[in-house]
């Protein structure tokens, strides 16, 4: 474990994003180089790390065969070490390279940021009767970057997925996702990791659990009949259990130690803080830009305060609902600025452009409803904005969704938005079996509570209508609906997954496909950590499920927005 200690801290103090070392996956202590990748595209970088493992693995390779090449000092160095290996330890270093870019400047640039909230996760932590040390694990999972977002959705400074999110009541809609709040999300994560640490007894275990998850460990104490880590990593290799899972707590006493010691490593260090500020309630459904009005704050000074609130309320304007918590810097808040709120935005007005819900329909007199009219043709007549369309949407078999969403809302700006989102078919296609029972497939992302809250039917009816219940992506769900619930349940589901890819897109583009082999012991779903895409994209390019060795499979090329390309992934 101390070799793999020592590795992890050169990688957070000594090399930057623009390098880094070729090693061997299982010995940390074996480094073989330091290789410079700055100035490279991502394909340029892919081409001379991979020149590089072949170059070693031939120095390596060499001992077996007796050969005496030109070697350089670190090839001698490095030759010296494993000249007296065995054979078949040899081949296995040969085919274990692998290359760890540097993390230096975006550990230290977190290390900075980490100051404006550590004191209130550690509190956190502490009211839960946890070890404060854990206030350190974000530099592990995000850098302390408040506005993280991975490729495969994990989301926030504790990088939550959604399922996960879901089990520890983080709130997620298409205004709000608690997973980009620091506090409150600490919170969840402070949960996760008690919950952890209850199953296993061990705090090695629990923070592993953090980052493979609980069942994964469970599977593999059992396998090697050990709740010792050290003898877990050695004896057990299965799986999602790969080199991050068996690096994820050592990686963590790392950064602990170097968090608790920062100048021992970095010369000048300058402590962010954020500036203090005030809640309150709103008192009736506002948009965004009356709020920065009366308030006198940019946009992005009210989202600094409120990292829950998704990009697309300030990109769109949108309205934020009565009774959600709003921060602000402190001194700025007074009843007068309440007041105008009321008077600049009428309530009537307010509520016919933020109508989501027959629910609001019936609890606001103002409205008025023509009883000679289905709820559906009401809702349609009184749209004005996209979010709206997101909780009342029915998909029209007869005309496909932008002459669906342009025939209801008639505005070009949302339709080029809707533009960017490719809904899969299945989502919105179902199976009739008899009656008012449907067939509905599971697709990624989704989780039985879900199948609940947007069915209205509840958890222990579904168990008893589908035995054995599984909800793994493919699998088929039978569900006592029709009509008006049918409706609402296809609307909460293409709203949810609208959100995820709406969010992904925020942050990252396509730029062409490249091509993918099937290798054996491949699916589309192992492609998802292998490739480090999510799931329901890689599906998006495939014609069909079920994929065969040798095949070639398009899969898109992810870049970041507003960057040439992302930070080159270790290999």
């Amino acid at each position: 474990m101390q070799v793999r200690v020592d590795f992890w801290k050169k990688v957070y103090t000594e090399i930057s994003t623009t390098e880094g070392f070729l090693h061997d996956e299982d010995d940390l202590s074996i480094v073989y180089e330091k290789i410079s990748i700055q100035g490279l595209s991502d394909k340029e970088r892919k081409k001379k790390v991979k020149e590089e493992k072949k170059r070693w693995a031939e120095v390596i390779l060499s001992v077996i065969r007796k050969e005496d090449l030109n070697y350089s000092p670190d090839e001698q160095k490095i030759l010296k070490r494993i000249e007296n290996f065995p054979k078949n330890r040899l081949i296995e270093l040969s085919r274990g390279i692998r290359f760890q870019s540097g993390l230096s400047d975006r550990y230290f640039q977190g290390l900075e940021e980490s100051y404006k909230y550590l004191e209130e996760i550690r509190v956190e932590f502490k009211q839960l009767g946890l070890p404060k040390e854990l206030a350190y694990l974000p530099h592990v999972e995000s850098s302390f970057n408040y506005k993280a977002y991975s490729k495969v959705g994990a989301v926030g400074i504790w990088q939550f997925m959604g399922p996960t999110a879901r089990l520890y009541k983080l709130k997620r809609n298409y205004l709000i996702d608690e997973r980009r709040d620091p506090l409150i999300s600490t919170l969840a994560a402070a949960k996760l990791l008690r919950d952890n640490n209850k199953r296993f007894n061990s705090w090695p275990l629990a923070i592993t659990a953090y980052n493979s998850g609980p069942n994964n460990v469970g599977r593999a104490i059992n396998k090697t009949k050990s709740k010792d880590l050290s003898e877990i990593l050695k004896g057990y290799d299965r799986g999602r259990f790969g080199f991050a899972s068996k690096n994820f707590y050592a990686t963590f006493l790392a950064v602990l130690d170097i968090s608790e010691n920062p100048k021992k490593y970095f010369k000048s260090i300058q402590k962010r803080e954020h500036p203090p500020f005030d809640t309150f309630i709103l008192p009736q459904n506002t948009k965004i830009s009356h709020l920065s009005k009366i308030f006198k704050l940019d946009l992005a000074e009210i989202e600094n305060h409120n990292l829950a609130l998704r990009p697309e309320v300030f990109k769109r304007d949108l309205f934020l609902p009565k009774g959600f918590l709003l921060k602000i810097p402190k001194d700025v808040l007074d009843y007068a600025k309440l007041v105008k709120i009321s008077e600049e935005e009428p309530i009537k007005k307010t509520v016919k452009r933020t109508i989501a819900s027959k629910k609001v329909l019936e609890d606001v007199k103002l409205v008025k409803i023509s009883v000679k009219k289905p709820f559906n043709e009401t809702v349609k007549s009184t749209i004005v904005s996209e979010e709206v369309l997101e909780d009342v949407f029915k998909i029209s078999e007869e005309k496909p969704i932008n002459e669906f969403v342009k025939r209801i809302i008639g505005s070009n700006d949302v339709l080029e938005d809707f533009k960017l989102i490719k809904f899969p078919e299945e989502i919105r296609t179902i199976a009739s079996l008899e009656n008012e029972l449907y067939k509905i497939k599971v697709e990624p992302d989704e989780t039985l509570g879900h199948f609940v809250d947007w069915s209205l039917i509840s958890k222990e009816k579904l168990l008893e209508l589908n035995k054995p219940l599984k909800m793994n992506v493919g699998a088929v769900i039978s569900l006592p609906i029709a009509g008006k619930s049918l409706d609402r349940f296809l609307s909460k589901r293409a709203h949810y997954h609208n959100s995820i890819q709406k969010s992904f897109f925020n942050k990252y583009k396509i730029e062409g496909v490249s091509q993918y082999e099937v290798k054996k012991g491949d699916t589309l779903e192992k492609l998802t950590g292998k490739l480090d895409m999510p799931l329901w994209l890689i599906k998006m390019y495939q014609k069909k499920e079920i994929i065969r060795v040798g095949e070639t499979l398009e899969i898109p090329r992810i870049v970041q927005v507003n960057e040439k390309s992302p930070p080159g992934p270790s290999q």
